[in-house]
């Protein structure tokens, strides 16, 4: 018997960064194959890297504030 905890995402603050990623990924020129795709995705990340405070806001949020 299993004795893990079953998986919430809505408590996962990542969860919260990969919402951020599938909003902002559709908003440029749609990808037309998976490397177009997967350097979109690379090209957010670096930007979202670059602004600690979307992190921070990300992480703060009410739905995820436990884990900041």
């Amino acid at each position: 018997m299993c004795n893990r905890a079953p998986y919430s995402p809505d408590l996962n603050p990542d969860e919260g960064v990969n919402a951020d990623l599938k909003q902002a990924v559709p908003r440029k020129a749609p990808a037309r194959s998976k490397q177009q795709l997967k350097r979109a995705a690379i090209s957010h990340m670096r930007s979202l890297a670059k602004r600690p405070q979307r992190i921070r806001s990300i992480f703060q949020h009410p739905q995820f504030r436990y884990a900041a």
